[in-house]
């Protein structure tokens, strides 16, 4: 059963990995038109006039998608823990909910960077090539966002614990035929608000 923080913890890691996505359609026009956009660290990466292939196949698997990756990852898993901080929540099931809901996105992303691999390989004929087995990628990054839940997880202080009242030193029970009343709970209930 999802969570009640689930469709906003979705929602926040459809906008975390926006960029990702972006990227991604970027390179798929990239035998029409080359490409212009930059770098997880914002470094500009503007290429064209040529096919894709070599030194401009290198740029695409040489590690381009996997920073957005980690980065919507980490700010989804850190939302997660300041949402459960701020709600007095245990950190535990929430974590892994928004782990499992990432570690969808990295399939589908591995999934979507291969197919367009495949594309601009095939130069606009995707089954005239083979499409890249990514599974050890996937994998690798699957465990390497384990890695930071468990790291985000480990700085989340347990919600505190609910306090038991005080025990009283004199108890105050008027009774009458039986009946009584706890003086001193009723004070402390009257203190805290009635629910």
């Amino acid at each position: 059963m999802p969570t009640i923080l689930y469709p906003l913890t979705a929602e926040k890691l459809r906008t975390e990995a926006l960029p990702l996505k972006d990227r991604i359609m970027a390179w798929r026009f990239f035998n029409a038109q080359g490409i212009n956009t930059t770098t997880h660290d914002g470094k500009r990466v503007a290429i064209s006039g040529v096919k894709f292939g070599g030194s401009t196949q290198l740029v695409f698997w040489s590690g381009f998608f996997e920073p957005f990756m980690t980065s919507a990852a980490t700010q989804t898993l850190q939302w997660v823990a300041d949402q459960c901080r701020e709600r007095n929540l245990s950190p535990g099931e929430y974590l892994d909910e928004a782990r499992f809901l990432i570690h969808d996105l990295v399939r589908v992303s591995y999934r979507d960077i291969a197919k367009t691999d495949q594309l601009l390989r095939g130069n606009g004929f995707p089954d005239s090539v083979s499409c890249r087995d990514v599974s050890q990628q996937t994998e690798q990054m699957i465990r390497h966002v384990d890695s930071v839940a468990a790291a985000i997880a480990h700085r989340v202080p347990a919600p505190p614990a609910p306090q038991a009242a005080p025990d009283d030193i004199v108890e105050l029970k008027p009774n009458f035929m039986g009946l009584g009343i706890n003086l001193n709970a009723l004070y402390r209930w009257f203190r805290r608000g009635r629910p």
